[in-house]
């Protein structure tokens, strides 16, 4: 607890306040291959996505017909960290500020409806950073995820990534779609706060697994800390919701031994 008292402290001294402002939902689409026995009905559960919109999404003319092998398209809401509020510090100006954030001043004006180039120290503007700002590594070998705001550390969470032969693939990836629930028929579980990073909905970070009742598993809550996944990355329930609000779109993801 101290030491995110300490990084908060830190974070408010270079003038950066991790508030979430969240826009307005869009949608992304994701391939999904028809497996034995799916149906669209069962799709739109996994998914956590309206039947009616999966039907319009694809177009289908007999959505009561589906086969295996068959690729239907996913629409997938977004949610991301759009904007993050920045403290005004002595020796500040707009063009400094648009540098740092790689965000032009004409923007930083609209954001904050303001139209002097005049601020002041202590003032709060809005911004949207670039997501080149915000990085996560995964550390297979320690079971850990930390995010990183430029080089300063800012949150730290135990996860339970693949086990072996469901391996998490290492490398450099970027965050990608992200949804509220998904529930897998083939494993019997489900999870909350999903998002993806890598092939727009397979790899992901998500809760600990959970029953189709939104239910914690307790026996498989109980293995975080050590490999234990399909190959997602699983976190603490307010983990993997701080990351399903915080984490923007191409966020840089690192996963290492």
């Amino acid at each position: 607890m101290e030491k995110y008292k300490l990084v908060t402290i830190v974070l408010i001294l270079i003038g950066i306040i991790f508030t979430p402002i969240i826009s307005e939902a869009s949608e992304i689409m994701s391939l999904y291959e028809i497996e034995k026995e799916d149906t669209l009905y069962k799709i739109s559960n996994e998914y956590d996505v309206e039947l009616n919109k999966l039907i319009k999404a694809n177009n289908l003319p007999n959505p009561n017909l589906v086969y295996p092998g068959q690729k239907v398209t996913i629409p997938h809401k977004t949610l991301g960290l759009e904007k993050i509020e920045y403290i005004v510090k002595q020796g500040d100006t707009l063009y400094k500020i648009s540098q740092k954030f790689n965000i032009n001043i004409a923007e930083i004006k609209r954001l904050n409806n303001v139209e002097s180039h005049i601020i002041y120290p202590g003032e709060i503007l809005i911004i949207t950073p670039d997501s080149k700002f915000i990085n996560i590594d995964v550390d297979i070998s320690e079971q850990t995820v930390r995010v990183y705001f430029e080089d300063i550390l800012v949150k730290e969470m135990i996860t339970s990534s693949g086990m072996i032969g469901y391996d998490t693939p290492l490398g450099n990836f970027e965050i990608q779609n992200r949804g509220e629930w998904f529930y897998s028929y083939k494993y019997q579980e489900g999870a909350k706060y999903w998002v993806s990073f890598l092939y727009w909905g397979k790899y992901l970070f998500h809760t600990v697994p959970m029953d189709k009742d939104k239910n914690i598993i307790p026996e498989e809550a109980e293995k975080l800390g050590r490999r234990a996944s399909h190959g997602c990355l699983r976190l603490k329930v307010e983990d993997a919701k701080w990351i399903y609000d915080n984490i923007p779109i191409k966020a840089k993801v690192y996963i290492h031994k």
